[in-house]
């Protein structure tokens, strides 16, 4: 579900999650990618022709965990996330839900301000 706040977002299990340079650095954390890298192997398999959907399903995984992990940190939430339980509801909002949620949290995203800086979008 879409919030008006930017980079935040709510999964149908009521997580909230917030792409703030948090996620991204918890994003880097858990990957080793820097963004820019994280983000160009996202664009470059849902370009292909056929993409992988696992490999997707996994980078979106990776994409809401550190999002969730933001969001609970930023809050003082100290609830244990479990990436497989955010995996299984990510697959269960279906295309159009996935579309919704992508959109939100890579066109959302705080990313585009690094440090006061813009960061080119791609």
């Amino acid at each position: 579900m879409r919030n008006e706040q930017q980079g935040y977002y709510t999964l149908p299990n009521g997580q909230k999650l917030h792409m703030s340079i948090n996620a991204w650095f918890e994003l880097e954390k858990d990957t080793g990618l820097k963004p820019q890298e994280f983000l160009a192997e996202f664009i470059t398999e849902g370009s292909k022709k056929e993409p992988n959907e696992f490999v997707l399903l996994d980078l979106l995984t990776d994409l809401v965990y550190a999002a969730a992990k933001a969001y609970n940190l930023e809050e003082g939430i100290n609830e244990e996330l479990n990436r497989y339980k955010l995996r299984n509801i990510v697959v269960n909002m279906g295309g159009e839900g996935i579309k919704d949620l992508n959109d939100n949290v890579i066109n959302n995203s705080t990313l585009k301000y690094g440090l006061g800086k813009l960061i080119p979008q791609k």
